[in-house]
């Protein structure tokens, strides 16, 4: 092998990504609707969606996490800060909370 060769690479273990957790983003503009959504990543400050359309940047957007505990359940507002196309009809849309998700939150959002 020359320095400049390498290796074809190993095949990822596992195959697939673990299933996206679901989440309901809730749409004001110009008429309120309800979309499904696939949280990918997600930390304090941001989260990245996998959408079935795309969100125009700077829209807002506000989802509620059914699965947080009962007084952390709270509208979660962020704003749309970049999009990406992954495919025909799959979008990432990575969006900006508007206030930091607490502790509990986040961990409600990861699990």
């Amino acid at each position: 092998m020359s320095p400049h060769t390498y290796p074809p690479a190993e095949p990822p273990t596992g195959g697939r990504r673990a299933p996206l957790k679901a989440v309901q983003l809730l749409l004001q503009a110009p008429d309120p609707h309800v979309l499904d959504a696939g949280v990918r990543a997600v930390n304090a400050r941001a989260v990245g969606l996998i959408l079935d359309r795309r969100l125009p940047g700077g829209f807002i957007v506000a989802f509620l996490n059914r699965s947080a505990a009962a007084g952390d359940r709270r509208f979660l507002s962020a704003r749309v800060a970049h999009v990406a196309r992954l495919g025909p009809q799959r979008w990432l849309v990575r969006c900006r909370f508007a206030v930091p998700l607490n502790e509990s939150e986040l961990r409600a959002l990861r699990d």
